[in-house]
């Protein structure tokens, strides 16, 4: 296994850092940094038919990467990233609207603390509703990738490239 930093990762250094990869796994992050990085994983990952597996910002960075060079939508991202981009391929749920980046990640850390929902609710200024679906559909959503997604990485990465 090799941590790869994705802002070191570029179009000349992709296959010296990338060819020996038996799986490729882009985690859960926040933020613009070493988006780039990400999308070439990603892509190096498609075109050479070696497993991926993208968890959470992984996945938006899978979609904008397929949109971009397979259906040809230059510059396709996240409305998250690039609100006035020409092609927004991920965009932020309705429900979630009213809660910010920032709140998103600190509710969830008030909640791996042990804070209860209206607590955590007091101290980001959002209602108990909004913390109880943004953790909930946090909670849903990686049992999702977890089960559906590991199992196939690993076992694909196990067999190696076809």
């Amino acid at each position: 296994m090799q941590l790869v930093d994705g802002e070191s990762l570029d179009a000349e250094n992709v296959n010296e850092v990338l060819g020996d990869a038996s799986g490729i796994l882009v985690p859960g992050g926040f933020g613009k940094r070493a988006l780039e990085g990400k999308i070439l994983a990603a892509e190096f990952a498609r075109e050479h038919k070696i497993p991926y597996l993208g968890i959470c910002l992984g996945m938006q960075v899978a979609v904008c990467e397929f949109a971009r060079n397979v259906v040809g939508l230059a510059g396709a991202s996240s409305s998250e990233f690039d609100p006035d981009g020409p092609y927004s391929v991920i965009d932020l749920m309705s429900s979630q609207e009213d809660v910010t980046e920032k709140q998103r990640t600190v509710l969830l850390l008030y909640y791996a603390e042990g804070y209860n929902m209206r607590e955590i609710g007091e101290k980001l200024g959002v209602d108990k509703s909004t913390v109880a679906r943004t953790i909930k559909r946090g909670e849903a959503r990686l049992r999702r990738c977890l089960r559906y997604g590991a199992e196939a990485f690993l076992n694909a990465a196990a067999e190696g490239p076809p």
